[in-house]
């Protein structure tokens, strides 16, 4: 279903008011993990669908009902779970749905990723099974503009979520899951421009994408929204029929209707034949 134009103002108003309070947590967040550790053991195939059921199994048994929102009240009770800021405000895309992040996790990426200032700090660990970053909601709604920052389209139910890391070339994230190069992308850097939250990339100057770190080069962004750097990005969605959960760009389990999605997810390129080195567990 979906909501009143007049309510859909006071959620443009709640929506840029949790947006505003993102960009002061980014603004002043710092990472406090000391550096990984550079010795990384590879994950079997078994032990990384086994990590992948596990990110899922704590993920739902956190979620609880909130699996499916079907009104603004469970939206906010999400809200106080953690996931406090709808990054792409009410914008459900094609393949991704609408998104929910977590500002805390957020703000210790972008507090150590800040060019000439934290961008030389040790990356903090932000993977951690069962505590994503990001979460994908699937609209159900059977009529409605999906493309409207400011208007919800409920009800919605989980399809995924997505574990974001600091990102340096060639060095996977330390995490306490088994995941490996084939699950790792690169989100690359730009602003959720403010209020229409769209999304503008501002990739660095490279021979090929994925070798710049893609730090910050500033806060306050022209057009002024809400920043963040060129991240590691691993996206992990449901398996409707229960099975293991699947590492893609987009949904490619189950359709995901909205509106087109930018091109800001790829998977590095320029390290040869060289494997990636990293935290894989």
């Amino acid at each position: 279903m979906t909501i009143s134009r007049t309510r859909g103002r006071r959620w443009r108003t709640t929506l840029v008011v949790a947006a505003g309070a993102a960009l002061t947590a980014m603004q002043s967040g710092t990472g406090t993990a000391g550096p990984a550790d550079p010795a990384p053991v590879p994950c079997s195939d078994q032990a990384r669908a086994s990590s992948l059921e596990r990110d899922r199994d704590l993920l739902l048994a956190r979620l609880g009902p909130l699996r499916t929102l079907r009104n603004p009240a469970e939206m906010m009770s999400l809200v106080a779970a953690g996931w406090a800021v709808p990054s792409h405000g009410m914008v459900t895309y094609s393949g991704m749905g609408m998104t929910m992040a977590d500002p805390i996790l957020s703000a210790e990426i972008v507090g150590t990723s800040i060019a000439g200032v934290t961008s030389g700090l040790p990356a903090p660990q932000t993977v951690f099974a069962g505590r994503p970053l990001v979460l994908f909601y699937r609209s159900l709604a059977q009529s409605g503009d999906l493309a409207d920052p400011y208007v919800p389209h409920f009800p919605y139910e989980l399809a995924g979520w997505a574990h974001l890391a600091k990102y340096t070339p060639g060095v996977l994230p330390a995490s306490d899951m088994c995941l490996d190069a084939r699950d790792w992308a690169v989100h690359e850097r730009g602003v959720h421009v403010l209020p229409s939250f769209e999304m503008r990339m501002d990739p660095p100057t490279e021979s090929a994408r994925g070798q710049d770190p893609g730090a910050l080069e500033s806060l306050i962004p022209i057009p002024f929204g809400i920043p963040h750097p060129r991240m590691w990005d691993a996206h992990i969605w449901l398996d409707p029929a229960g099975g293991t959960p699947v590492t893609s760009l987009m949904d490619d389990v189950a359709p995901i209707d909205g509106a087109a999605a930018t091109d800001s997810f790829y998977y590095p390129e320029g390290f040869g034949d060289a494997p990636l080195s990293g935290h894989p567990h």
